[in-house]
């Protein structure tokens, strides 16, 4: 019980100024920190972490090789930490939350096909603005979680 007050505590004398780039000390261009999961695709290694485009890396080296937005067709300002792949056409499927800046409740979708162009772009609008941390995929739907009581389900139809 005792740790659980000093957690509590602890985290609410942080009043905010965890992980908000409204109270942090330096300004920053680009505030993530690519640390929550590396994805191989299309020759790259993709550093994620769900709150801005993807960092790439070299996989031979691990030399950093920039953010990265695909050539330019990087359509939203952010990239989900774990992506998928489809099995049968190898394409990466992607969304990206608060996807046209901090606040925002658009949600982009896209499928990535295996040489790295840009197949399918849908933009859809959250009815809650919230962290969607990872997603589902199936055959025929998308499911993205914005909070654990709310599921958007998008129809990718038969594939």
């Amino acid at each position: 019980m005792k740790l659980l007050i000093e957690f509590l505590h602890l985290t609410s004398s942080l009043k905010g100024k965890y992980r908000n780039k409204y109270t942090d000390l330096i300004k920053l261009k680009n505030r993530t920190t690519a640390n929550t999961n590396i994805f191989y695709f299309n020759g790259v290694l993709l550093a994620c972490k769900e709150d801005s485009p993807p960092y790439a890396m070299d996989p031979v080296t691990l030399d950093t090789i920039g953010l990265w937005d695909f050539d330019g067709q990087l359509p939203s300002l952010t990239f989900t930490a774990h992506p998928k792949v489809d099995p049968v056409t190898k394409e990466m499927i992607c969304f990206g939350y608060e996807a046209k800046g901090d606040g925002t409740p658009d949600i982009c979708y896209y499928t990535i096909a295996p040489n790295g162009i840009f197949k399918e772009t849908v933009w859809l609008v959250s009815p809650v603005v919230a962290m969607i941390h990872d997603f589902a995929v199936t055959e025929n739907w998308v499911s993205l979680n914005p909070s654990r009581w709310l599921s958007i389900n998008y129809y990718i139809g038969q594939r």
